[in-house]
């Protein structure tokens, strides 16, 4: 699925100050770019955006990149297409003089990602999608013709669902790959057991695992759940599946052979349901956990308000996810990250409705599911937070956003020694990893309902220390989730003999590795040394929203105001669970107070325009400009930090990468 790129190595750059605040707030600019969905390029080539402030809906984007074609006028909720929930037989369409509404029901086994489906249940087949088709000559969307439908929650179908080798990662993939396994407790088996098969769906980007998907987030979520649910030797009967609902790239452009970055509630909607009754309709051997690492904005598009005055989109996301509890199934999903906006506050959909309770087995029989074990005694679903390897949590974690389960999110990889996937950040990979655990313990265990399941997740994982306390929708303290301790809790004659570690990752070994890869890379030549000279330090001030950001003095003294705008058209109100890593492999020796970066694959060939590094030490935040750096796949930059300048014992580290094309990108690195 990756393809090996390398980029010519052009020497260092001369170092360039900056002006530029810490994060940037997200006005009118970001929220036309979140909506567009389209500020997520395949290889983060996006450009500036220009908008309407008035109008958000018709914001317009100007972006050039591999799948988007200049353009303007883009609409994430396009009036032409709008959905609502209507009576038995009133699916149909609806005409005027100027054009025609053609209907069509959203659950319907003849749209495409339904193939195979079967007729919805009852709470399903109410909703509808009228799609605008003008007569000559072309009209805009005429809504008046659909009068009588606001009660059924007419809205827009918005388009704002969104799902994320070089040579340090393939030098360095095994070992972080080992060490996120042992953050989770991957278990020692003394007798390993009988299981039976258990199939784990991955609604993301990925078509299915034999295609060469637009985006990797989908293939990159499933592996990890692979390396998760089949620790031991040997065939593994965790059964994993891919289940398109990202077919969206550019434009409203739409691929459902290939894939793409993000997509529509309806298509999320289509997606879970489509999954459940495919795997139904297969003889449903097994149990099936649904892994959903992607998410929209519920206070912008549905999911904060009763379920019967949502949009009907977002409640046909709900209404899925509900039918999917009465089929017994466990549904995993992504808390969300932040991405540097700081008005996104608390959890994103569907992650929000982890305080609701699963529809009752009587409830269920409207669904069509008959004698069903889904009870309101457990939640709808399950949401996971994401937790670095000293168990504090992530930079990108949403303010009040962490609920009552946490999983190790930090450069995580799955896949193999010969082909691993790119190390990642973020809540994507925390539910990941929590539905490859569900589906080890459910192998073991069939007899558990998917409720049961879910507290076992909870009352057998580590309580975090020091208590810290989860932030919506349960005050109960939040656990870290441990693989070995989940089966140790397995009773019946199938369960296996396990020895559990419940230790943190060595950083030390971590540490001693990675130097030793940079001591051979150097000793082959493919590594360049340069000095940063340029340090800029911090002080808080507040945004609109009420959160602290900084506003940075470089190093002639010069000090910035809080540029809100510094990278507002690159922030986006929904987003991959995680972004893509720029330097996905990269890492910051703090005792020789050297940073050492290479590109990743995915941004071979662009051309970097900055690159700063910004160190936090618990109030404390600072600042390196390292300038225009000539970052690439096959070298590696070496980067001598001013050692007494360096902030004592930094506890964060995260890089800012700017490209020529204009995008952005962040991520954390880890501190040796």
């Amino acid at each position: 699925m990756r393809t090996n790129h390398t980029n010519s190595n052009l020497g260092p750059t001369a170092l360039a100050p900056t002006t530029t605040g810490r994060r940037g707030f997200a006005g009118a600019t970001a929220f036309a770019c979140a909506l567009l969905g389209a500020c997520d390029g395949d290889l983060a080539s996006v450009g500036p955006l220009v908008t309407d402030p008035v109008d958000p809906d018709a914001a317009s984007l100007a972006a050039v990149g591999p799948d988007m074609a200049y353009a303007t006028g883009f609409a994430a909720c396009p009036k032409e297409r709008q959905i609502a929930v209507v009576p038995p037989g009133d699916c149909v369409d609806r005409n005027g003089p100027l054009g025609t509404w053609k209907a069509t029901q959203v659950f319907a086994e003849e749209t495409l990602p339904l193939a195979g489906a079967g007729t919805p249940p009852p709470p399903l087949a109410g909703y509808c999608q009228f799609t605008w088709d003008p007569g000559p000559p072309a009209e805009p969307p005429h809504l008046e013709y659909l009068t009588g439908l606001a009660e059924g929650g007419l809205a827009s179908d918005c388009e704002v669902v969104w799902g994320q080798g070089d040579v340090l990662t393939e030098a360095l993939a095994g070992d972080l790959r080992d060490a996120h396994l042992d953050h989770l407790d991957a278990p020692h088996f003394i007798a390993p057991g009988t299981r039976v098969p258990v199939t784990v769906a991955v609604i993301d980007s990925a078509p299915n695992a034999f295609v060469d998907a637009r985006s990797d987030h989908g293939e990159s979520v499933g592996q990890t759940i692979r390396s998760v649910a089949c620790p031991e030797p040997g065939q593994c009967p965790a059964l994993i599946r891919y289940d398109l609902a990202l077919p969206r790239f550019g434009v409203h452009n739409v691929d459902w052979t290939r894939g793409g970055n993000y997509g529509s509630q309806r298509e999320l909607a289509q997606a879970i349901f489509g999954s459940v009754r495919r795997w139904k309709s297969a003889g449903a051997s097994g149990h099936l956990v649904l892994n959903i690492s992607l998410g929209f904005e519920p206070k912008l598009f549905g999911g904060t308000s009763s379920v019967a005055t949502m949009p009907a989109p977002a409640r046909a996301v709900y209404h899925a996810l509900q039918y999917a509890a009465c089929e017994n199934v466990l549904t995993i999903v992504a808390a969300g990250n932040a991405t540097g906006d700081a008005c996104q506050t608390g959890p994103m959909a569907p992650a929000i409705w982890a305080n609701h309770p699963a529809p009752s087995s009587v409830a269920c029989q409207s669904f069509g599911v008959a004698n069903s074990t889904s009870s309101s005694a457990y939640p709808l679903l399950h949401a996971v937070s994401g937790i670095g390897r000293d168990n504090r949590p992530l930079g990108g974690t949403r303010p009040g956003g962490r609920p009552r389960l946490a999983a190790p999110a930090f450069l995580a990889v799955g896949g193999t020694d010969t082909d691993p996937t790119t190390p990642l950040t973020g809540t994507s990979l925390a539910a990941a990893s929590v539905s490859g655990v569900a589906a080890l313990a459910w192998s073991y265990e069939p007899g558990l309902t998917a409720g049961l399941l879910g507290d076992r997740l909870y009352d057998e994982a580590v309580e975090i220390l020091p208590e810290t306390n989860a932030q919506f929708g349960s005050s109960d303290p939040i656990h870290r989730v441990t693989a070995c301790s989940t089966l140790a809790a397995c009773t019946g004659s199938a369960c296996p003999t396990v020895v559990c570690d419940a230790e943190l990752p060595d950083l030390g070994a971590l540490a001693t590795t990675s130097l030793l890869t940079i001591k051979a890379l150097r000793a082959a030549g493919s590594v360049d040394g340069i000095s940063a000279q340029a340090v800029t330090s911090a002080t808080d001030c507040t945004d609109v929203c009420g959160d602290p950001l900084d506003t940075f003095t470089d190093a002639n003294g010069a000090a910035t105001a809080c540029d809100h705008d510094e990278v507002a058209g690159l922030h986006r109100y929904t987003s991959p669970q995680p972004e893509w890593p720029a330097c996905p492999a990269c890492f910051l020796s703090a005792d020789a107070s050297i940073a050492y970066l290479a590109l990743g694959e995915r941004f071979a060939g662009n051309t970097v325009d900055g690159v700063s590094l910004e160190l936090e030490s618990g109030a404390e935040t600072q600042r390196f400009v390292l300038g225009p750096l000539s970052l690439a796949t096959d070298r590696v930059t070496e980067v001598a930090l001013p050692h007494d300048e360096l902030l004592e014992s930094p506890r964060r580290a995260t890089l800012h990468i700017t490209f020529a094309n204009g995008s952005t990108q962040s991520n954390e690195i880890p501190i040796y």
